[in-house]
């Protein structure tokens, strides 16, 4: 009921911004465009974990094994220009996550080594409204409120063996901020970094028929929320 509420509410937000539009606003271009981020990290704890302990010099491992993790994201959108201030949209995102460990374990006296994988990718969709602060400015900053359901697929594998696989399904409802740019009257370049999110979802691991709900709300501004972009208006 929450998840159908929350879809609700954002739909009616657009539906009471789209009858503001005037005539004049109704000619306005549409918007196309879209934002890639995209992180490595060796030999440190990802930053998709839930907790992780910051120490001195950075957050890194404790492990002599090699470590990677690496992460990356498109987010593809269209939009309709409201009013100067305004604009709505339809966002598709994709995010492709891969983490890989050699760990030394003890078998029968023999030490060994095995390498462990875990790979996972998630597709989400949702909508959202930016409301831009200086329009008549090349140079501009913006708040963006959205919302997104997302499904997901984790795959763990040790030593090239299947041994896990885990089912997601979540709803994030967020706020961001960011920056634009005025290349040209039809091109401008994005960033966006951080925002505050709520999510709130279920997971399912197949294997073991374990699953579970879970919930969060956080505050966001790393490397892994910086979102490089360009839009062009027609």
């Amino acid at each position: 009921m929450k998840k159908i509420g929350a879809v609700i509410l954002i739909l009616s937000i657009c539906r009471i911004l789209s009858a503001q539009q005037s005539t004049e606003d109704s000619k306005r271009p549409m918007v196309l465009g879209g934002s890639v981020n995209f992180l490595i990290q060796n030999n440190t704890l990802p930053l998709s974990l839930p907790f992780i302990r910051t120490v001195s010099g950075g957050i890194y491992s404790n492990s002599v094994n090699d470590r990677k993790y690496t992460t990356f994201s498109i987010l593809p959108y269209i939009g309709k220009t409201l009013n100067p201030h305004w604009l709505i949209g339809l966002e598709l995102d994709y995010r492709k996550e891969t983490y890989a460990s050699e760990e030394e374990v003890i078998i029968l006296s023999q030490p060994r080594l095995i390498n462990y994988t875990r790979n996972s990718h998630q597709t989400g969709l949702g909508l959202f409204a930016r409301y831009t602060l200086m329009p008549a400015q090349p140079f501009n900053i913006f708040i963006q409120p959205g919302i997104n359901y997302y499904r997901g697929k984790e795959i763990q594998k040790t030593s090239g063996e299947v041994d896990g696989e885990e089912r997601t399904t979540y709803i994030n409802i967020g706020l961001t901020a960011g920056l634009l740019y005025n290349i040209s009257q039809s091109l401008r370049a994005t960033l966006r970094i951080g925002g505050l999110n709520y999510i709130n979802g279920h997971w399912k691991q197949l294997d073991t028929g374990k699953e579970k709900d879970f919930s969060s709300l956080g505050l966001n501004f790393n490397l892994s929320t910086v979102y490089f972009g360009l839009e062009m208006k027609f």
